[in-house]
């Protein structure tokens, strides 16, 4: 297959790779290497049609003669707009969730996930629904509470001394 990228056409999709690249890549070790590989393999291929579609300003040659992003693509339009809407979902998702999942280990003293041994396939299931419904609620509350109030409210208490 041949790839044949107007101007236009080269820029958008270098700001998707780039974005894709962030999100790989933000959290470390999480994304298996065998995946990253294909990823990168997969880049290898649509950079040269990106630089040869009219955007040689946004690629960079690496040490080995490899194709890059530049870092001038943050300058593009929505870039880094999208990061950074990206990771203030992530961190109130994953702040109510967590809070959430804790709320709910303190108040039943069960873990917010129920292990297979916990129980048989049913009551697996009707676990999980139960626990599901509690965790909504509580995530619910705390999505209300950081809607009107952001962090504001939050403290940290540890032993004997508080932190704010």
């Amino acid at each position: 297959m041949k790839l044949s990228l107007n101007p236009s056409e080269a820029r958008t999709l270098l700001r998707m790779l780039y974005l894709a690249e962030h999100v790989l890549v933000a959290d470390g070790d999480a994304v298996p290497e065998a995946f990253l590989r294909k990823c990168e393999a997969l880049m290898d291929k649509l950079l040269p049609a990106a630089r040869d579609g009219g955007c040689p300003d946004l690629i960079e040659e690496d040490i080995d003669g490899g194709l890059l992003i530049s870092p001038d693509i943050e300058d593009e339009p929505g870039v880094l707009e999208a990061i950074t809407e990206f990771e203030s979902n992530l961190f109130w998702e994953e702040l109510v969730s967590r809070l959430a999942e804790r709320d709910f280990e303190l108040n039943t003293g069960k873990p917010a996930m129920p292990s297979p041994e916990e129980a048989g396939p049913e009551e697996l299931e009707e676990a999980l629904d139960e626990r599901l419904e509690e965790l909504e609620r509580l995530e619910s509350s705390y999505w209300s509470e950081f809607e009107k109030h952001g962090v504001r409210n939050v403290h940290i208490v540890r032993g004997t001394g508080s932190f704010s």
